[in-house]
């Protein structure tokens, strides 16, 4: 099973408008970026939803869950293919972001990948026989507990590390500022009047 020449290319576009975007503005891109972690954490909840009204009914929605997550999984791959780009184009100014972005991004993958996996758990054990409790239980911790609210964690781990820096001064620090008018400098230099 190997990658097609369209999502190579579909791969390659989301990259370079990534990368693009983010060297002409990098606060913006990150805050897009940010909100695309939101939207994913939005689809997470649906997709929960979706989960728990698919184990009352049965079985009913389970074709709506299963829609949703792979919806899941293909924002988060643009999501991490245009991760790498604004990475690229914000190592220098924004070295921490970047690292601890792509860290976090590469965390969340690999996570919805196992939350995926496990949707597959309950209908057999791993020997292709029908699924005993134990396997059931484990599926409904793994499955519907743990694992979102792991995504949830990175998610909400992605929002404040992509968040814009402001400059917030408290009282505290008001008091310790240096209040240096231009007369009281007597090592300022003449090119500077």
């Amino acid at each position: 099973m190997g990658i097609s020449p369209v999502e190579l290319i579909e791969h390659f576009a989301v990259f370079c408008i990534a990368l693009a975007f983010g060297l002409r503005d990098l606060t913006r891109a990150w805050k897009v970026f940010g909100w695309a972690a939101i939207l994913i954490a939005i689809l997470t909840g649906v997709e929960g939803a979706s989960g728990v009204f698919d184990l009352a009914t049965h079985g009913v929605s389970r074709l709506a869950h299963r829609w949703l997550g792979h919806g899941m999984m293909i924002l988060l791959w643009w999501m991490n293919v245009a991760g790498l780009g604004l990475g690229l184009a914000s190592i220098r100014a924004r070295p921490t972001t970047t690292i601890g972005t792509g860290n976090l991004v590469i965390t969340l993958l690999f996570l919805m990948m196992l939350e995926s996996v496990t949707g597959y758990l309950p209908g057999a054990d791993a020997f292709g026989g029908p699924a005993s409790e134990e396997t059931r239980n484990r599926f409904y911790v793994l499955h519907c507990l743990v694992l979102p609210l792991t995504i949830v964690l990175c998610l909400t781990a992605i929002l404040v590390f992509t968040r814009p820096r402001t400059k917030r001064f408290s009282q505290a620090n008001d008091k310790h500022k240096l209040i240096v008018t231009p007369s009281d400098n007597p090592y300022r230099s003449p090119e500077a009047e």
